[in-house]
């Protein structure tokens, strides 16, 4: 209950942070870039609310992006184009979940990411076209 305590952004080799299924709420902190070495980010099923970071664009080798469920608002940040690792991110807007407006704005190209396999972003607010280059990179096979 209550935010992500400060001291998880202080663990420096953690490679994967699995905290689902709590009642963590308020914003992921703009620390979260300093987990550089993450690999998997499991934070769905909270009260977790605000804009993601952009700092989670600093997480080059996550392969994994898994928030779903939450109460998240604003848009989808571009530097999620920075993780050319990423091959799964998980957005889905938890039905019920009140307190966020939902993720809104044009879809991102998401162009940059040639291991992305997995893309989910039901139940959010976004708007505007599919862009043409929407997945270019991603694997064909």
């Amino acid at each position: 209950e209550g935010e992500i305590p400060d001291e998880i952004y202080s663990l420096y080799n953690l490679r994967g942070l699995f905290a689902n299924f709590n009642s963590f709420s308020g914003p992921i902190s703009s620390r979260i870039g300093e987990l550089t070495k993450l690999t998997e980010l499991y934070l769905y099923e909270n009260d977790l609310t605000g804009q993601l970071p952009d700092e989670i664009g600093s997480l080059d080798k996550l392969k994994v992006l898994a928030l779903s469920d939450n109460a998240f608002s604003g848009t989808i940040p571009q530097t999620l184009n920075n993780l050319e690792d990423l091959e799964i991110v998980s957005l889905e807007r938890g039905l019920g979940k009140e307190k966020g407006e939902g993720i809104s704005g044009a879809l991102p190209s998401l162009s940059e990411l040639p291991s992305l396999t997995q893309v989910y972003f039901q139940n959010q607010k976004l708007d505007g076209e599919i862009p043409d280059d929407f997945l270019a990179s991603a694997p064909k096979d």
